[in-house]
């Protein structure tokens, strides 16, 4: 980290202490409780995924970056699962996908960026609580 203060230290130490969980803007302010204003917040993020201490996580659909501290090299690996109801981000780091990844570089000549290839789609949690509805 380039520098410390006061907010950047909480906001660190509060992703830390929810490694693998993503959460978009709106909610840390939620989750952090006023501890710093809203445009202080937007720039530690920035700084953050600048400083590759945080990756964030585009949707393009309408709904809103989402935010998850970097643990570890093995994101940089695999690709991700968004569900478009809960918001929640998933992992997948399967034989499969290694394949597709290859395939896709010796059949097309395309390197993938897997830490910015994310799926869309609903999660089994999710897609259980819309069956259990009908």
């Amino acid at each position: 980290m380039k520098y410390t203060t006061k907010p950047r230290r909480e906001l660190l130490d509060f992703f830390k202490s929810h490694d693998g969980e993503c959460y978009t803007a709106d909610e840390l302010e939620e989750k952090i409780g006023g501890k710093m204003g809203k445009a202080t917040l937007y720039r530690t993020l920035s700084a953050f995924s600048d400083e590759g201490i945080i990756v964030k996580y585009y949707t393009g659909d309408g709904m809103p970056a989402s935010y998850m501290i970097k643990s570890s090299e093995e994101c940089d690996s695999h690709f991700h699962l968004r569900c478009l109801v809960c918001g929640k981000l998933f992992h997948v780091d399967c034989d499969v996908m290694d394949e597709t990844i290859e395939h896709i570089k010796r059949e097309h000549g395309f390197t993938v960026d897997v830490i910015h290839s994310t799926m869309y789609g609903v999660c089994r949690e999710c897609e259980a609580k819309k069956h259990e509805k009908d």
